[in-house]
Order: C-alpha cells, then structure tokens, then sequence
C-alpha cells in the first residue's frame, strides 16, 4: 500500500514556495484583474501595485514554509485535510488583508499631504 499522502504536505508547501519565488521574481503586470493581490489600495497607482505584488510574494513564500514545517512535523496524520485547506485558505485571506492594511497606511499619508 502506497503512503503518498503523507508526502502531500510537505510537497504543497514547496510548490507554493516556488510559485512565491516566480511571483517575486516575475511579478504580474499593473492593472492585471486575474492574477496577483488585487485590492483597493494595489489598483491605486503602479508603486502600490508592484510594492502590493512583492509583499504578497513574500507572504506566500511564508505560507508555503508553514506548510512545508506542518508536513515536516507530520501534523497533517492528526489534522483532516479539510482542515488543512482551511488553515491554507485563512492564511492566505489573512495575508492580503494585512497587506491591504500596511498599504493603506502607506499610500493614505502619501495621498493626504499631496492634497
């Protein structure tokens, strides 16, 4: 019998790590509505677009690694996998929500002294 799926974890985590390392690399082009963080704060103008793309990609790379240690830790024998789609989708809701954050603490002080 073929124990694949306790390698899976491990494995999501890489592969999340190497689509943040593509996204940092070659980040998406301003303007783009399919791919990439999109927010208020990131459609604004192409500084917070690309700043916006980095810190996401920096996020990723993060989230892959927790995936990567829980799938070290073999966390994933006593976790359900819906449960680890759910600790994936929180992480992932929670990172653009604190990226949109910082960068509407950013660009709101920019705005308010240009005006």
């Amino acid at each position: 019998m073929n124990y694949y799926h306790q390698y899976l974890t491990p494995v999501i985590g890489i592969l999340i790590i190497v689509c943040a390392i593509l996204m940092y690399i070659f980040p998406p082009e301003y303007g783009n509505s399919r791919f990439g963080i999109i927010t208020e704060w990131t459609m604004k103008n192409k500084a917070s677009w690309a700043r916006g793309q980095k810190m996401f990609a920096i996020a990723i790379f993060i989230i892959g690694g927790i995936f990567f240690l829980l799938g070290c830790l073999k966390l994933q024998d006593k976790w359900s996998p819906f449960s680890m789609f759910l600790i994936l989708l929180f992480l992932w809701k929670f990172s653009k929500w604190i990226i949109s954050w910082l960068l509407s603490k950013k660009y709101t002080s920019i705005n308010s002294t240009n005006q």
